[in-house]
């Protein structure tokens, strides 16, 4: 069988603020705020997400230090990138920001299937500040968008399920004091991008996993702007 599944390094240069430092100061401050919802607004939420938000909500960053040195000013910057593509799909990745996946781009008919935001821009919406917008990100850990949103993961080509290669992303959740990965792969002609995500227990105390993948998908005509969160189903926690 001929694989065609491909993974490469590319270079992605858009108009990009820079990181800056992180806050030498230590997040005393707790999150209280940031895990608490109105009880009047819990009667219109799904059951799951009802449960998973009360569950061992955080009350520190700590030892997570806040990213708050990023700037305003945009210029040309290259971001390296990790590309997974078929002969009916393309992937890029950004290991050196979370690992999102910043464009899914269907190659028979050219159409972008995620928003692909234009620019980087951090702002103060991760837990421990900086996060930007467009793509799919992986929320693992804890109720909010992730303190890896502007973080690099680890990554590396690995077999896929198919005989074929795969991406896989992984790191250590510090808030929660777990490892996760994240595998990425086409198999031969498909119009999906599969992905794996594994969250790895390595303590006596039980771990259930909060949050999960969200993506964002671009606006057509006449409908309103999209945010999905897909289903947690192929999470397995060891």
């Amino acid at each position: 069988m001929v694989i065609v599944t491909r993974i490469r390094r590319e270079v992605l240069t858009l108009p990009a603020a820079p990181l800056g430092p992180d806050n030498p100061l230590p997040p005393l401050r707790p999150l209280d705020e940031a895990h608490r919802i109105d009880d009047r607004d819990r009667d219109g939420l799904p059951g799951d997400m009802d449960r998973q938000l009360g569950y061992e909500p955080l009350g520190s960053l700590l030892p997570v230090r806040v990213r708050d040195g990023y700037g305003r000013t945009r210029e040309p910057r290259a971001l390296d990138a990790l590309v997974i593509e078929n002969d009916r799909l393309r992937a890029t990745v950004l290991p050196g920001l979370g690992g999102r996946v910043a464009s899914l781009l269907h190659l028979p008919t050219g159409r972008e299937l995620l928003y692909r935001n234009p620019v980087f821009q951090p702002a103060n919406f991760a837990l421990n500040g900086a996060w930007y917008s467009g793509g799919i990100e992986w929320n693992i850990g804890a109720t909010g968008h992730t303190t890896l949103s502007c973080a690099p993961v680890h990554a590396a080509r690995v077999p896929a399920p198919d005989g074929g290669q795969m991406l896989r992303l992984w790191e250590w959740e510090r808030l929660r004091d777990l490892p996760f990965q994240v595998d990425l792969w086409l198999p031969d002609g498909s119009d999906f991008l599969y992905v794996g995500v594994r969250v790895r227990n390595p303590h006596e105390r039980p771990y259930r996993p909060t949050g999960g993948p969200t993506s964002r998908c671009p606006r057509s005509a006449g409908s309103s702007p999209r945010r999905t969160r897909p289903g947690t189903s192929a999470t397995n926690a060891d």
